[in-house]
């Protein structure tokens, strides 16, 4: 796997996590770009609510992987600076910390061609979490 494997237009299903409650949760992707830098937007809901993304994924010297996301930068709800990982067995597993919070995003390339698609997030007042299967659109 590499970026470039992001690039396109993507449709899925899943599941969002909030505390105590569980929802389907639907999104839609877009992905332009290129095996150095993908830019995805788009947006996932559930009746639980709604999210505009906005990633960028950017492949450093060394080879791993640096997210620049205004969701990831410091900010009154999250304390979480920085944001990376790298790309190994098809899949892209990204994480940041603060003191009391996590970011864990991952994206698998499925033989299949559909893209799987995880959250994980624990931030002073909560925590979530989310998986979607993605297909080509």
């Amino acid at each position: 796997m590499s970026l470039a494997d992001l690039v396109g237009s993507w449709t899925g299903n899943g599941i969002y996590y909030e505390a105590l409650s569980k929802a389907k949760m639907k999104c839609r992707l877009a992905a332009t770009g290129d095996a150095a830098r993908v830019k995805l937007t788009g947006r996932c809901g559930s009746s639980l609510g709604a999210r505009d993304l906005s990633l960028e994924f950017v492949r450093q010297d060394d080879g791993s992987i640096l997210l620049l996301s205004a969701d990831t930068l410091p900010s009154v709800e999250t304390g979480i600076e920085r944001v990376d990982g790298e790309i190994s067995n098809n899949q892209l597993n990204l994480s940041g910390t603060s003191p009391g919070e996590y970011l864990k995003l991952q994206f698998a390339l499925n033989a299949d061609g559909s893209l799987h698609f995880a959250t994980e997030r624990k931030w002073r007042t909560g925590k979530s979490r989310s998986v979607v299967t993605l297909r080509p659109r």
